[in-house]
């Protein structure tokens, strides 16, 4: 995944790598890598979720609510999504 990256991948590439690295128990290099996603496309609705999931977890509300309001209920179709990670779907109203 490191080489994906240095190679200029895109918004999907970097949101999977963040979901591998929270995984991994990486927080800081999934989060980079959820706004090097919404960087690539500001409309991957994927890393938006999952970065306001890794805000959520870490007890950042202000900003996990303020990412969670751009995506709107819509995302509630995600649940179970590979590209998402635990959680990312749960305060999405």
């Amino acid at each position: 995944m490191d080489k994906a990256s240095e190679g200029g991948a895109d918004s999907a590439t970097f949101n999977l790598r963040g979901v591998i690295a929270h995984a991994l128990g990486r927080p800081q290099e999934a989060f980079e890598s959820f706004r090097a996603a919404l960087d690539k496309d500001d409309s991957n609705v994927r890393a938006r979720l999952n970065l306001a999931a890794l805000y959520r977890a870490y007890g950042y509300d202000r900003q996990a609510q303020a990412e969670s309001a751009k995506v709107g209920a819509g995302a509630a179709r995600l649940a179970n999504d590979p590209g998402l990670i635990p959680g990312a779907v749960a305060e999405v109203k």
